[in-house]
């Protein structure tokens, strides 16, 4: 039973924003928002005449993911929406359409390799067919695949090999230089399983703290102080890795198959996703409390003074000392 004569209210009032912290952490993991607002679109051609109805524009758009997976929408006349997941090859990592493991390791393979796929046929290659189709039979260049239900873009072809984008970057380089590191990602995804395993930990040490008054320090009060630091401090390093990989990889690029095939000229925009962002709350939250924690502790137990009425208290109960065993 809770003993209310030692009634620590910091402790017991620490229990929602435990759980709160929880919850939060679990939010960003399932939802694929890590990455919001992505799209990529065909840069516009300028100074061509053309007779007749002009081709629809192919762009991506509804880019969004997470540390698990994805989606993208894909148009050119109709509107084809997959699912994302990532795969890695060779020490780095991209977002593919493909249904099976099997499926997603050759489309990175692909890429990697001798390529033989434009952004949209290796859709059709590598991905599981469309639930939905919009077609437009206004214009000739376009196919429709009833089997797979993606408008088939004939047009959809590699770029000259002088090619460049208006950066002055060449479009046909090395995929593999705008695809996310293994090592970062399957670092990033573990801080985080390691400081959802210590917001949890917290949680059964402060119902402990608040049941009972534990002897051991780790158990106690300074195990608190410990769990809520090292949560809040993994939490930190998954915002700072993301947010630096987006920086240097993810912002310039997707990390798709459709943005990182050669010979694909796509401007590409995108931002960071709230579920990225939401963990600055419980991080901020477990910094906070285990800051109140260790104050608390401080002032109690650690500072001059309180070791100061400690040592006098323990003086005037010891007999030897010429004290008497009595309570001030």
């Amino acid at each position: 039973m809770v003993d209310c004569a030692r009634f620590k209210p910091e402790v017991f009032g620490s229990l929602p924003v435990a759980i709160l912290c929880l919850m939060l952490v679990i939010v960003s993991i399932i939802f694929p928002f890590w990455l919001t607002s992505g799209g990529a679109v065909r840069p516009s051609e300028t100074g061509t005449d053309q007779i007749g109805p002009t081709s629809p524009p192919t762009f991506i758009s509804d880019v969004s993911f997470g540390l698990l997976y994805g989606r993208k929408s894909r148009t050119r006349g109709g509107t084809c929406t997959r699912t994302l997941r990532w795969v890695c090859s060779s020490g780095v990592c991209m977002l593919s359409c493909g249904k099976t493991g099997q499926d997603r390791k050759a489309d990175i393979e692909n890429i990697l390799g001798m390529n033989n796929y434009t952004s949209s046929s290796g859709d059709e290659h590598f991905c599981p067919p469309c639930a939905e189709n919009t077609p437009d039979e206004l214009f000739p260049s376009e196919s429709v695949n009833p089997f797979l239900g993606l408008m088939t873009d004939v047009s959809d072809t590699t770029v000259p090999s002088d090619a460049t984008t208006p950066a002055g970057d060449d479009i046909l380089g090395d995929p593999s230089k705008h695809m996310v590191r293994q090592g970062m990602i399957i670092t990033t995804q573990v801080f985080l399983v390691v400081g959802l395993l210590f917001t949890f930990i917290n949680i059964v040490f402060t119902v402990v703290n608040i049941a009972h008054n534990p002897v051991s320090a780790i158990v106690g009060i300074d195990g608190l102080v410990a769990w809520n630091i090292i949560a809040g401090l993994m939490y930190l390093l998954v915002l700072l890795m993301w947010g630096s990989e987006y920086n240097i990889k993810l912002r310039r690029n997707l990390g798709i198959s459709d943005t990182l095939r050669p010979g694909t000229e796509l401007d590409s925009h995108s931002s960071i996703g709230w579920c990225c962002l939401l963990l600055i709350c419980p991080m901020m939250l477990h910094l906070g409390t285990g800051s109140l924690f260790a104050w608390r502790q401080w002032k109690r137990y650690y500072s001059k003074k309180s070791k100061q009425a400690r040592e006098m208290r323990i003086n005037v109960q010891d007999p030897t000392q010429g004290g008497t065993d009595i309570l001030f």
